[in-house]
Formats: C-alpha cells, structure tokens, sequence
C-alpha cells in the first residue's frame, strides 16, 4: 500500500533526484572509499529518503490546509 505523500509529484521527482545524485557519485574519483562501501551509501539512501518522506509529509499537510 503506497502512502499519500508518495503520489505527490514533489516526492517522486525527489526520489529521481536522488538516485541521479547517488549514480553520479558513485562514478566520481573525488568521492573517497568509505562512502563507496556499501553500508554508508545505505545509510546515506536511508537518511535521504526520510528526509525526502518528512518533506513530503509536510508538503501534504500544507496543500490539504490550502485546500481547507
């Protein structure tokens, strides 16, 4: 069952956003080994995409009040 907040257009570009930032680091030489390894690049996925919910969540509120 999908969330409201994950039918905002916001959320969804978020997320593209994001996997685009993710795909072009993981390339770049100037990103240094630690964050290459996997465990912090699943933390890194984990906090942007609880940022990203927050946000979201948010956003939702706000247009349901302007709606109001």
């Amino acid at each position: 069952m999908a969330f409201t907040f994950e039918k905002l257009i916001v959320y969804q570009e978020g997320i593209s956003y994001a996997d685009c930032i993710c795909a072009i680091t993981e390339k770049s030489p100037v990103a240094t080994a630690s964050f290459r390894s996997t465990p912090s690049r699943a933390r890194f996925h984990c906090r942007l995409r609880s940022d990203l919910e927050e946000i979201s969540k948010m956003l939702s509120g706000l247009i349901n009040r302007l709606d109001n």
